[in-house]
């Protein structure tokens, strides 16, 4: 097994009607936390969402090697 770790950027919103939408993404750094608040606080306010939570950490994939046949 080969062990990958990328730098993950999750966001989880919940949506007027109780649903969650749900958006990731690899990034090179963790945007700041002023810059993910004014976003999602932009987002509450115009009743798009009535929650959020995100996270920014490193995260490890185990995958096979494939065989060299």
């Amino acid at each position: 097994m080969e062990a990958i770790q990328v730098l993950m950027f999750i966001v989880i919103s919940m949506l007027p009607d109780g649903e969650f939408d749900s958006k990731s993404r690899l990034v090179d750094q963790c945007p700041s936390h002023e810059f993910v608040n004014n976003m999602m606080e932009s987002e509450l306010r115009s009743g798009k969402i009535v929650a959020w939570s995100a996270k920014c950490a490193t995260l490890q994939f185990l995958r096979l090697k494939p065989n060299n046949i």
